[in-house]
């Protein structure tokens, strides 16, 4: 993988022949690929698998290792684990530039398998007994035009029953990109917690350029950027723009 990592340090858009016109200027960059994780506020990084069965849970927090209890929990799966694109240099977005990236994907990292984008949709907020609940919805789509969808429930349960948090990964089917960018858009959209707030994710963070949300850099990596949302409404507005201008990106929909 090393190897691989160099390699993939010396690819821009000017190796592609289709860079900018200004030779000088930010010219979209990779540089190599990280381990992806939810962007979740949990006790502990949680990876981002495509699992082996289409549920796993677990139940192992704060209280049990307290007491030295060791509770039995589905294992994590490193050989199921999903690494995400590193990008630098990709604040403005051209959408010609992601074009001519992805069609030219298989030639920079030498393969099909790694997500050559990735959108996350977060909810957080507070349920029975004024409890912490988190959803994450992650977007993985690869440069032949697959896409995945992703999903972790993160919840604090009762601290009297040492259930402190519970978690529940669910994996969507492999689909195209067109059916899961409609899954994507009404997700998270008929939570009913207390004082509810939204967030998005995007890989490459330029497909965020200019959304509403208050941007913020965030703790969950390879993400370089989040934006927060008050109400479902503004961030649905932003996610609309988001699986536009995907859409674009991938030769969908004719860009104004």
């Amino acid at each position: 993988m090393a190897l691989i990592e160099h390699f993939i340090l010396s690819w821009n858009t000017r190796n592609l022949g289709h860079g900018p016109a200004d030779p000088e200027g930010p010219q979209l960059r990779i540089e190599g690929s990280l381990q992806g994780q939810y962007p979740l506020d949990g006790w502990r990084p949680y990876p981002i698998e495509v699992t082996a069965r289409p549920i796993k849970s677990g139940i192992a927090g704060r209280g049990f290792s307290a007491f030295g209890i060791a509770p039995g929990t589905a294992p994590w799966e490193p050989g199921r684990a999903v690494r995400l694109p590193l990008y630098r240099d990709c604040e403005i977005l051209e959408t010609d530039q992601l074009r001519t990236l992805f069609l030219r994907w298989p030639e920079i990292f030498l393969t099909n398998d790694l997500p050559c984008l990735a959108v996350a949709i977060k909810v957080t907020g507070r349920y029975c007994e004024d409890r912490e609940a988190q959803s994450v919805t992650v977007l993985l789509a690869w440069s032949d035009g697959a896409a995945r969808l992703v999903n972790l429930d993160w919840a604090e349960g009762p601290l009297e029953d040492c259930v402190t948090p519970e978690w529940c990964v669910q994996r969507g089917e492999l689909t195209n990109l067109r059916a899961a960018l409609g899954e994507l858009a009404g997700v998270h959209r008929n939570i009913s917690w207390n004082g509810p707030r939204y967030f998005l994710y995007a890989i490459p963070s330029c497909l965020g350029s200019g959304l509403a949300g208050t941007r913020t850099k965030p703790a969950y990596a390879p993400w370089t950027a989040e934006w927060a949302y008050q109400d479902y409404p503004t961030m649905s507005g932003d996610l609309s723009l988001l699986v536009s201008r995907i859409r674009q990106a991938f030769v969908m929909e004719r860009s104004d």
